[in-house]
């Protein structure tokens, strides 16, 4: 398949499944919507019916009162009044019916003529109105509920009158729920029907739709069912609610109001959601296909420009061609990254020019100093056994031949240093974590060894306190060499006396390393060239590889080198290294809690006069063994002990087989042991500690490492 093919379906493809996304969020949302809709539209209908109810009641409770005020009136204008005035009052007020009860609960009056006073008793409908004649209650209010007698839908208002020598007692039938009801029906189509329940179960009020008639309001097939709960003022003290049996099973009653909602219309919205989604989808779909085809050969276009320039590259061998970064943002960093790599080959071309010169300078060098040396040697010789020659002559020929050797030897130095250059920058250098300071003090101390016989150049290392254990990761051996060569470049800047500060500090982020020294200087002309593969640095002869070599070795650690000098002043070479974590074998302190014995295993003595000095004022045994070989069984014995042991072992041993790692693999003790060495740079060792976690400590640590 094409590529131009693969490239257009892996745009089309995403971008059909970022439109199936698309369509499906829109569908769910629209969804949502009418479901959010339809749940508000018939919980605002349930809350306007429970409104209305809630109005209604207080309207009758209002004519109830008014009614009992009236009949009490005309008791005490006319006395006890009868039947048929009593019916008339509440005929007048649109009561249903009134009761007038004596302190024995008996209805001395009543409107209700199929009302059988002897059979029914104020008393019997609530034991607690005995306190309308006993605890001087005034007056009770019922909620809604079903009549006893005629099991019809009334409000109830029972009032003490007359100073408490009787009780009226009245009901208001509730009409209004049912012309309610049907009005609701009449606007709301979709809906079923509705009714009004008691907290127990027992219809008050029910309306049905036409085609509903015969089915329950309980019905879901189709249908939603929304239900609302209706508080009441004295839901939980309503005496004849709980005679009746009317409240739930917690002693409580209120109104259930029931709708039941047709889901056809519902349904409807849904499917032209629906379809509304799909329509969406092949549209997206549609703009999808076009842009992925046009996309897709715009990149392939960027593409074989692209390709076009590498061919014209591989071709022609011109690492002088240059693309034009004219596409998109991406194709702009790919050919930046590409004029890069073929910046990076050019130089690579160059450098390996310059190998091959310098290799074929060395190797002429060594073929001139081999070539001088033969006939230098016969020389030498003829002079030795040539009898009778004057001393004045001998000497001058002798001294001629010294000379001579003397520029061979030059010269074979030179290709030997040339070759160690060449194999350095070609070299590929393992980079682990190291404790930059021991590097320093290692180089330094090889230096001032070395300066101190030949010179008067005073040398000085400093460390700050936070650089004392910081690690980064780097090569050691290269380290050691650039400080070497830089080092090397100060002393030779001066005439035989100065001086050289080499200072260390560290920041959060970067290890940084300065030389400074107070020698010639380098021009303000030269400065800028002094990491060129050519160029020289304060010294009359060289490669010019040096600080070439060094940057680029440390911008391959991630860190960064830069010279500031003044001619006649002197010269700072600043190098900055990227601080890394400590690695796993560091040892940032020795813990002694729960250690009562610490065993020292190490052929020098003088390191167990070291950790004595550093243990001295510690509670622990202190034991010294030196010859591994003999003390072998003595120290499995030691670690019976337990894990109160910790163990001290040095990783070289003179005339011995073992060194300290198989020491410590064969009484099986790496959890209970310090690999204390001078071998700082052994990668063997380090590569073992990495690899099994065993704790490494280099000797120079000894005196400033941590107690606990």
């Amino acid at each position: 398949m094409k590529l131009s093919r693969k490239l257009f379906l892996s745009i089309f493809i995403t971008s059909l499944i970022v439109c199936s996304f698309i369509t499906a969020y829109t569908f769910v949302e629209l969804k949502k919507s009418h479901q959010n809709e339809f749940q508000s539209k018939y919980t605002a209908i349930s809350n306007g019916i429970t409104s209305n109810i809630l109005q209604f009641e207080e309207m009758m409770k209002t004519i109830m009162e008014a009614t009992a005020f009236h009949v009490e009136e005309t008791i005490k204008s006319k006395g006890m009044i009868s039947n048929k005035e009593l019916s008339d009052i509440s005929k007048l007020f649109s009561v249903s019916g009134m009761g007038i009860a004596n302190s024995k609960g008996e209805f001395v009056r009543n409107t209700n003529k199929k009302f059988s006073t002897d059979k029914i008793n104020l008393f019997s409908l609530c034991k607690e109105y005995k306190n309308f004649f006993v605890k001087n209650l005034k007056i009770v209010e019922t909620p809604i509920m079903p009549s006893r007698i005629t099991n019809k839908t009334y409000k109830f208002l029972v009032k003490s009158i007359l100073s408490g020598r009787y009780v009226l007692n009245m009901g208001s039938q509730t009409f209004f729920l049912g012309e309610a009801f049907k009005n609701i029906l009449s606007f709301n189509p979709k809906l079923n029907g509705m009714a009004l329940y008691t907290a127990s179960g027992k219809k008050m009020a029910e309306q049905k739709s036409e085609e509903f008639k015969n089915r329950v309001l309980s019905d879901t097939q189709g249908n939603d069912v929304f239900i609302k709960i209706i508080p009441t003022k004295n839901g939980r003290t309503c005496c004849e609610c709980k005679e009746k049996g009317l409240m739930d099973a917690k002693g409580d009653y209120y109104y259930k109001l029931v709708l039941n909602v047709s889901r056809d219309n519902l349904k409807q919205k849904i499917i032209t959601s629906a379809q509304v989604s799909s329509v969406l989808f092949l549209a997206l779909v549609f703009i999808s296909f076009i842009l992925s085809q046009r996309l897709s050969k715009l990149l392939i276009s960027e593409i074989d420009h692209i390709n076009s320039g590498l061919k014209n590259i591989m071709s022609t061998n011109d690492l002088n061609y240059r693309f034009n970064e004219s596409g998109s943002k991406e194709i702009n960093q790919l050919e930046n990254n590409l004029n890069k790599m073929v910046k990076s080959l050019k130089n690579y071309q160059k450098e390996q020019i310059h190998i091959e010169r310098e290799r074929g300078i060395a190797e002429s060098n060594r073929q001139i100093a081999h070539d001088i040396r033969s006939p230098l040697s016969a020389l030498s010789i003829l002079v030795k056994a040539t009898k009778g020659l004057p001393d004045e002559t001998r000497g001058i020929i002798q001294s001629v031949t010294q000379r001579i050797e003397g520029i061979a030897n030059k010269l074979l130095s030179r290709s030997d240093e040339l070759q160690k250059q060449q194999t350095t920058l070609v070299s590929n250098a393992v980079t682990r974590p190291v404790v930059i300071a021991q590097r320093l003090k290692e180089v330094v101390e090889e230096k001032i060894m070395q300066i101190s016989v030949a010179s008067n150049i005073e040398l000085n290392l400093t460390i700050e306190p936070e650089a004392q254990l910081t690690f980064s990761k780097i090569d050691a051996i290269e380290l050691y060499r650039i400080m070497s060569n830089i080092i090397n470049n100060s002393t030779d800047s001066m005439s035989g006396q100065g001086q050289v500060l080499v200072h260390l500090e560290a920041n959060k982020i970067h290890n940084i390393i300065s030389i400074q020294d107070n020698g010639s200087g380098i021009s303000k002309t030269h400065l800028p060239f002094v990491f060129g593969k050519e160029a020289t640095f304060n010294k009359l002869q060289g490669t010019g590889l040096g600080l070439y070599h060094a940057k680029a070795l440390i911008e391959s650690w991630g860190g960064q080198i830069y010279i500031e000098s003044k001619q006649g002043v002197g010269t700072e070479v600043v190098i900055e290294i990227p601080i890394t974590r400590k690695p796993s074998w560091y040892v940032s302190q020795i813990v002694l809690k729960n250690i009562s014995t610490v065993v020292v295993i190490d052929d020098n003595e003088e390191i167990f006069k070291a950790w004595q000095l550093k243990l001295k004022h510690c509670s622990v045994d202190l034991k010294y063994f030196s010859s591994p070989d003999e003390d072998l069984d003595e120290l499995r014995k030691l670690n019976s002990l337990g894990p109160e042991v910790l163990y001290l072992v040095d990783y070289e041993f003179d005339n011995s087989k073992l060194n300290g790692i198989k020491i410590i693999e064969q009484l099986e003790i790496k959890d209970k042991s310090i690999l204390v060495t001078g071998a700082s740079n052994n990668l063997e060792v380090l590569e073992y500690c990495d690899q099994t976690g065993l704790r490494y400590l280099y000797k120079g640590q000894i005196e400033t490492i941590e107690i606990v």
